[in-house]
């Protein structure tokens, strides 16, 4: 005998990426510009609806100038790191950091250098004649 709960719909929130809203997706449905094999509704989430869900999804809102501006503005702030790897356990990154305030400077750049530990490296250090480790097993290696 099915319970009151299980009569109830579950209600699914979907929230989409900006500029991919319901009505957005459905438009380039009909104007068959969405790339591969797709549903009317966002990803097919309304065929939950055929299951007894209550589906709504996100609405996309105009974007305001000043939240563009933050938007690309912490994109370059974090902007890209340069990593470079001279040896196998090494790396020199630079990262560049662009100040806001009028008494920051206008770019820093700061150099990083680090050593990737490989943890079973110490215990295979001396090779016994059977090609592993002291403790019967070789060192974890990446391929080159």
């Amino acid at each position: 005998m099915p319970s009151e709960l299980s009569k109830r719909p579950i209600n699914v929130f979907v929230h989409l990426a900006a500029g991919h809203d319901a009505s957005e997706w459905h438009r380039r449905w009909r104007e068959r510009t969405l790339i591969g094999i797709n549903d009317p509704s966002p990803y097919g989430y309304s065929r939950a609806n055929e299951m007894g869900c209550r589906v709504t999804f996100s609405k996309a809102s105009p974007e305001r100038r000043l939240a563009k501006l933050f938007r690309l503005a912490t994109r370059v702030l974090l902007g890209p790191v340069l990593l470079y790897k001279p040896t196998r356990e090494t790396h020199l990154g630079l990262v560049p950091l662009f100040g806001l305030t009028s008494d920051a400077p206008v770019a820093e750049v700061f150099v990083v250098f680090g050593i990737d530990f490989e943890p079973f490296s110490w215990f295979g250090s001396n090779k016994s004649e059977s090609g592993k480790g002291e403790r019967g097993f070789e060192p974890v290696r990446r391929p080159r």
